[in-house]
């Protein structure tokens, strides 16, 4: 019965998860994993693996906060011919894992491979994959067959690695925002650059060029000890061994740990009036709008809040002459924040992408800062972060 072979072959078992990550991610990454209680090892692949039960890879979608995906090894094997590709394809039983009639996506990446024709390897991977499940009637009741599932199929050096994408969606999607702002960041990047600042969530943040709030969002959710995975689906939801109980016990557990929080903590302003009200409306659908406060101001003009007695932190990614007129036109405004922040706010830490290295001097940092490359766009922007003195 496929039940009990989904319960005994998926269910029960151990499996091999990996999580991609943005490069340069991937030590905190493995220590978000670590943080979970499951052991974690920094591919050369560039991501994070661990090995776990299906209740582990529900934990990880759930409060990963830097994950790009979560991916579900199935099976590795050696071609050096489509008809050993087919034939080795063939061999999973596909049928414990995915639902009976899904879409299906097949991604492919190839290198140092026989096999190296990546759409070709996708048509005979998913003719055969489908061929496999129509030959098997015998169906698990459980979650929406119309949704789309992606294969992932990775062939180096004619070793091929077939896994199935647990999340659909790329995990910087959260589930909240109906627009994005210009030039957004990705809320994975922007957790990345928070956790980096070392941003519990217990200081005051200001985000004085919030655009579409991926700085806000992200500090309220972590201010409130909510799961960037809350208010999301998954692609998981739909598999045979899907268990909903075991995914709301773990929701359950997660909820008792919010914290209610009624003043607020997140100041994100903008000179957009639009991207201000855009993000107010996803605050309140949230019910977030309590932690952070949002105003459409200029940052030449901004001043700590009057309700913050201590000193926090101010994230900013500036503009880099394509959203705002020349490199020139923006390194002048950078130059005029700079200016701004070290006259009005001596003693906060501030986190800064910096996209031009000439503009390093400018920062009103008091010593050393630190640095970090990201990847951003397919670009790599530094990342400083420092304590603001007025050196001026």
């Amino acid at each position: 019965m496929l039940k009990k072979r989904v319960k005994r072959q998926v269910i029960a078992r151990e499996h091999t998860f990996f999580i991609p990550a943005s490069l340069g991610l991937e030590k905190i990454c493995a220590k978000q994993v670590r943080s979970l209680g499951l052991g974690a090892t920094p591919s050369g692949e560039g991501g994070v693996t661990f090995q776990g039960k299906l209740t582990d890879m529900y934990k990880a979608c759930l409060h990963l906060s830097l994950a790009n995906r979560v991916l579900m090894r199935i099976h590795e094997f050696r071609a050096t011919h489509f008809a050993e590709l087919e034939k080795a394809v063939e061999g999973i039983p596909w049928e414990l894992y995915l639902p009976a009639s899904c879409p299906l996506n097949i991604r492919v990446t190839a290198r140092k491979s026989k096999l190296y024709h990546s759409q070709a390897i996708a048509e005979r991977v998913k003719k055969a994959i489908l061929q496999q499940l129509e030959k098997y009637g015998e169906r698990v009741d459980g979650g929406d067959e119309s949704v789309p599932q992606e294969i992932f199929v990775r062939a180096v050096s004619d070793k091929f690695t077939l896994s199935i994408d647990a999340c659909g969606e790329l995990m910087h999607k959260r589930g909240f925002k109906e627009s994005e702002g210009r030039a957004p960041i990705r809320e994975t990047l922007a957790a990345a650059i928070l956790e980096f600042a070392g941003y519990d969530g217990g200081q005051p943040l200001m985000d004085p060029m919030c655009g579409s709030g991926a700085f806000s969002t992200e500090a309220a959710l972590i201010a409130a000890n909510i799961p960037p995975g809350w208010n999301r689906d998954f692609a998981f939801f739909s598999w045979p061994a899907f268990k909903k109980q075991q995914w709301l016990y773990l929701r359950s557990q997660a909820e008792k740990q919010f914290k209610n929080i009624t003043q607020p903590l997140v100041f994100a302003s903008d000179i957009d009036e639009e991207a201000c009200a855009l993000l107010l409306e996803t605050l309140e659908r949230q019910g977030l709008d309590k932690i952070v406060k949002v105003s459409n101001e200029d940052i030449l003009r901004l001043t700590p809040p009057q309700q913050v007695p201590n000193p926090g932190l101010i994230v900013v990614n500036p503009p880099y002459g394509l959203r705002l007129g020349t490199v020139p036109q923006a390194k002048e405004l950078f130059a005029s924040l700079c200016n701004r922040l070290a006259g009005q706010f001596p003693g906060w830490k501030l986190a800064v992408l910096v996209p031009h290295k000439d503009w390093t001097p400018l920062l009103p940092f008091s010593g050393k800062p630190f640095q970090k490359i990201l990847h951003h766009g397919g670009l790599k922007i530094p990342l400083l972060i420092g304590k603001i003195t007025d050196k001026h």
